[in-house]
């Protein structure tokens, strides 16, 4: 476990998540994704927005990312679909020097919990 910790503190980690009308749990689940992810060198997590946001989820993150510098909020109006969402936000992982990408959904289908067992070695 200690060679999967150190591993880990060397890699620059980003976390890739379309999001879209989930104003309800944004905050939880950004704060219990980056909780799980812990003890990288450097983590960010890239909630990727477009038009399809309607219920203030946007505005709601945008404001939380004063409180959590790992949060990056992108406003991306161009998007038509989920796959254009995941494009951009590799590019601003790969653009941040993020050496791994997660890719998460942000309606809980890919569950927090089971973040760790990819991170096994």
């Amino acid at each position: 476990m200690t060679e999967n910790v150190t591993k880990l503190a060397e890699i620059n980690l980003g976390i890739v998540c379309p999001m879209a009308n989930e104003r309800q749990t944004a905050e939880k689940f950004v704060c219990t994704v980056l909780e799980k992810c812990r003890g990288f060198k450097s983590l960010r997590f890239f909630a990727i927005f477009d038009k399809a946001c309607k219920d203030g989820t946007f505005e709601l993150l945008n404001n939380l990312q004063d409180k959590l510098p790992e949060l990056s909020v992108i406003w991306a109006p161009e998007d038509t679909c989920v796959v254009d969402a995941y494009v951009r936000g590799y590019k601003e992982a790969i653009g941040a020097g993020c050496d791994w990408v997660l890719e998460m959904d942000a309606g809980f289908s890919h569950r927090p919990d089971n973040i760790p067992q990819f991170l096994k070695r």
